[in-house]
């Protein structure tokens, strides 16, 4: 009855129930209801850093297309280590959440659960995690490459050819995108690459410091921009460039890339690639419900279309 079942109940009993249920407003407990079903409406989302203004943003878009859908979440941060990831895993198998959704771990991309569960037809999706589509048939992506390349095709437009870069750690996909969408446009105006002028490092603030402070120590005076492959480490360098007694653009143009929240309270506001991290969450939650309530499990692929954000972070020279 509690379950809406017709077989084996009359309809005298079906509505004297049904005035117990009203008359003492009761609700079925969700832990006996999932006995019954086998599903909790309870999905996971596992992010290596929730610091990160971009996991955040996705987690949003994640936990607000849930709960209009009748869905929970329940949020898991691994800060970046692979056996965290397992044992998030491993604990939310326990809890019998009905799927997950997967980052990019911003370190490693494979992880055997990925095959484990394509085999076992359970629900999960990958976002920015580049790995054998047979083994992730569910995925969200962004056009890094582009996006990047609009950034530079900017700096460049406004009369700048020393471009520094800062590229996010070359053992993941995403990143060595960044860095071939950096290439990409030098090379398409034979500017030749001076390799002097890059650095590699996480995707955080004080990387972002860090790396520039390294460059502006060495290379002090050969480069007049600097594109970064995240927000957060453009936001690293703008305060490097500071502390050098430099001013933003006057003396060194910064672009930025994700345009996270924190883009928009810099000063100069920071010139960045919009890739739409909202909407991605809230892909991600739709293609997993969806396979979880109607079992559409065919290989999907949303690619996030870059936009280019000018602000005052950018110098005409």
């Amino acid at each position: 009855m509690f379950n809406n079942k017709k077989e084996g109940v009359s309809e005298a009993t079906r509505q004297t129930v049904q005035k117990a249920i009203d008359e003492f407003n009761y609700n079925p407990n969700a832990i006996a209801k999932s006995m019954v079903t086998k599903k909790t409406s309870t999905i996971a989302l596992i992010v290596p850093d929730i610091c990160n203004s971009f996991f955040a943003e996705l987690a949003r878009g994640v936990e607000n297309y849930c709960r209009d859908n009748g869905f929970c979440l329940l949020l898991a941060n691994t800060n970046g280590i692979t056996q965290s990831e397992l044992d998030c895993v491993e604990s939310l198998k326990d809890r019998m959440v009905d799927g997950m959704i997967f980052t990019t771990q911003n370190t490693t991309e494979y992880s055997p659960v990925f095959r484990e569960f394509t085999a076992k037809d359970y629900p999960f999706v990958t976002v920015e995690r580049y790995i054998d589509t047979d083994e992730a048939r569910l995925q969200i992506r962004v056009d890094n490459r582009t996006g990047i390349e609009m950034a530079v095709n900017h700096l460049l437009d406004c009369g700048h050819t020393k471009i520094a870069f800062l590229t996010g750690p070359l053992t993941t996909t995403n990143a060595i995108q960044r860095y071939q969408g950096y290439e990409d446009a030098l090379i398409k105006l034979g500017i030749r690459l001076d390799y002097g002028l890059v650095r590699e490092g996480e995707y955080k603030y004080h990387a972002g410091y860090e790396l520039t402070t390294d460059l502006l120590n060495k290379k002090k005076g050969c480069f007049t921009a600097l594109a970064a492959s995240n927000d957060l480490m453009a936001v690293g360098a703008m305060n490097a460039v500071r502390e050098f007694g430099l001013s933003i653009p006057e003396d060194i143009s910064i672009t930025g890339f994700d345009n996270a929240s924190i883009s928009s309270y810099t000063y100069p506001k920071l010139t960045t690639v919009d890739i739409s991290t909202y909407e991605m969450g809230m892909n991600a939650a739709e293609l997993l419900i969806n396979v979880i309530e109607n079992h559409d499990n065919k290989p999907k692929l949303i690619e996030s279309k870059p936009k280019l954000i000018k602000r005052g972070s950018v110098k005409l020279i």
